[in-house]
């Protein structure tokens, strides 16, 4: 399982959001652009789609930018991925076999589907609050990629 470009950027600009002092209100998106390195008008769409789908707010205007529209504690990773990548992204096949089941699998289908069971337990119960916290408890760099 592999997350696409765009749904990197997406978690690493929440993530980034997340990370700031309570009291910013609304982050600038060239900020956000700037600090990760993200081309500025890619990751506007992506802010768009995250805005559409409630996850984060936007304004506009000097003071303008975007914000989380719920608390950290309340966004789950598994959400932000899928939607970006799709509500279906994690019941595909390892191999991107389009009729890949337990009727008729794939070569990897029966050690893959413990595994992705298990990835998707972790990145559901895995909120954004927990992740911001030990970003910034290790000084992790949301830059590096």
């Amino acid at each position: 399982m592999i997350f696409s470009k765009r749904c990197l950027h997406a978690l690493r600009a929440v993530l980034y959001v997340g990370t700031q002092p309570p009291e910013r209100d609304y982050i600038p998106i060239r900020e956000i652009s700037t600090k990760l390195d993200i081309p500025f008008h890619f990751l506007t769409k992506i802010l768009k789609d995250l805005a559409d789908q409630g996850f984060i707010e936007s304004s506009r205007g000097a003071a303008g930018g975007i914000r989380l529209a719920k608390p950290t504690a309340e966004l789950n990773v598994k959400e932000i991925i899928e939607s970006i990548e799709g509500e279906d992204y994690f019941s595909g096949c390892i191999l991107g076999f389009s009729k890949c089941d337990a009727a008729n699998p794939c070569a990897l289908h029966d050690r893959w589907v413990a595994i992705k069971e298990e990835i998707q337990k972790m990145l559901g119960e895995e909120h954004l609050e927990s992740l911001s916290t030990r970003i910034q408890e290790q000084g992790l760099r949301l830059l590096e990629m």
